[in-house]
């Protein structure tokens, strides 16, 4: 993944039980630009934007948000960079 990317998810699959939610997605969102998800209903958008804030985990693949890993263990501090609205 480019190193202007603020966000980059590598290779990311999301399983719930037998159901796959995202499947090997891989996606650089640069710095400062504005990127939009649009789809149906069910096709996994909320699911990424759940991954990338660190609300879940991927089943397999890494986010990173300016270049630290998204987990458990980093989530308090990076989300202390990062701005983000829950739906609903």
């Amino acid at each position: 993944m480019g190193s202007g990317s603020s966000i980059e998810i590598d290779h990311v699959t999301k399983a719930f039980g037998d159901s796959i939610a995202l499947r090997e997605i891989d996606l650089p969102i640069a710095r400062a630009r504005t990127t939009v998800l649009i789809g149906p209903s069910g096709c996994g958008k909320s699911t990424l934007l759940r991954l990338i804030v660190g609300l879940i985990q991927p089943t397999r693949g890494v986010v990173r948000f300016e270049g630290e890993e998204v987990s458990p263990v980093s989530v308090g501090a990076l989300r202390q960079r990062m701005g983000y609205v829950i739906q609903e």
